[in-house]
């Protein structure tokens, strides 16, 4: 049996950054990724300035920026009581992508720096061998049992290697999402736009090829999709009146599942880590989690490749994340934080420059 030096499980940025890092300095790396690559994904596939950053320091940055994209320069929020404020974003600094492309551009760079990629590859099961690397047993057309000397888990909010390790997220379950796209709309195309109601939220931004990506986000767990879309139709606001009139992408919406909020316990083992959403929930309010799954792929992979000690804590969420995960569970200190965004603007613009610095 052929034994890799990493396997990765789940192939969204945090595991093909991952890849293409450690491939790229002569590891033997193999990523396995359940779906077909590129899938569609719930993610308003935003790329601030610190996630372009960091696939700068991948050496990814210049293939990313070629993909078609929008420039946001402003934020748009409106409330179910009718309160409604915008805050400016600087100039070409913040993008949208189609999430598909930057996976399938991702996949295809750590494929090209020597990683080993099978889509549409199941991990049945993981286990510890007697040399205490990893057994997995990945399954596709067959059943084929793998051998790896470290373990990624980048499998996303409800990680298989997480579960199979018994490292539950903490908090209460919520944040149950759908998503759509939208072929014609009338949305500012340089906006993202939120709409916050009674546990719940939506958030809309439409990439380079002018599709609009929708995520409507239940706070109360778990919902179902008629129950969900009722509960935000009946809202009165330019919002949804805006939705009503658009043209949907036909089929069913994308759906993510409820998880803890909050970070998982480190495993206790030093040769298997957890990166992106596998490693820790992030709000969504605030467009982080791209940027936070290249970080953590990109830098643990340059210190276990070059033999550096490698870190125990991973990239934090922004402070603006951490509170608005607080804030939008609470409609009366969401409604508070809007009155102060519109008497006092520059705290919103302190806010957007620190997600987006």
């Amino acid at each position: 049996m052929k034994t890799y030096d990493a396997i990765v499980i789940g192939g969204g940025p945090a595991g093909t950054v991952f890849a293409y890092t450690a491939a790229s300095h002569g590891k033997c790396v193999l990523m396995l990724e359940k779906n077909a690559v590129p899938s569609t994904k719930v993610c308003g596939g935003v790329l601030s300035p610190r996630c372009l950053r960091a696939l700068d320091r991948a050496g990814l940055g210049e293939q990313v920026r070629r993909i078609p994209h929008q420039y946001l320069t402003f934020l748009d929020v409106e409330l179910d009581s009718g309160d409604r404020l915008q805050i400016p974003f600087p100039k070409e600094t913040t993008r949208v992508v189609d999430r598909c492309e930057l996976d399938a551009l991702l996949w295809r760079a750590a494929v090209t720096a020597g990683a080993e990629g099978w889509e549409q590859t199941i991990a049945r099961s993981i286990g510890r061998s007697s040399d205490e690397h990893w057994t997995v047993l990945a399954q596709n057309s067959q059943e084929t049992p793998l051998h790896g000397k470290l373990l990624i888990g980048a499998d996303g909010r409800n990680s298989f290697v997480a579960r199979q390790l018994a490292l539950r997220a903490k908090g209460a379950r919520r944040s149950f999402c759908l998503q759509y796209r939208l072929t014609r709309h009338d949305f500012d195309r340089e906006g993202v736009h939120f709409f916050i109601f009674q546990n719940g939220y939506c958030g809309l931004s439409v990439d380079g090829t002018g599709m609009a990506h929708l995520d409507i986000i239940s706070l109360k767990g778990r919902e179902d999709e008629v129950t969900l879309n009722a509960r935000l139709m009946e809202q009165k606001s330019r919002f949804v009146d805006r939705l009503r009139a658009a043209e949907y992408l036909p089929g069913k919406p994308v759906t993510r599942s409820p998880i803890g909020q909050g970070r998982r316990a480190a495993p206790s083992f030093s040769n298997v880590f957890l990166l992106g959403d596998a490693q820790g929930w992030v709000e969504p309010f605030t467009g982080e989690g791209i940027s936070l799954a290249v970080e953590s792929g990109h830098e643990l992979a340059q210190q276990w490749a070059t033999s550096q000690p490698i870190a125990t804590k991973f990239p934090n969420p922004s402070m603006t994340n951490r509170c608005m995960g607080f804030v939008i569970n609470k409609p009366h200190c969401t409604q508070a934080l809007a009155r102060l965004l519109k008497i006092a603007p520059r705290v919103g613009q302190w806010m957007s420059h620190e997600v987006l610095k």
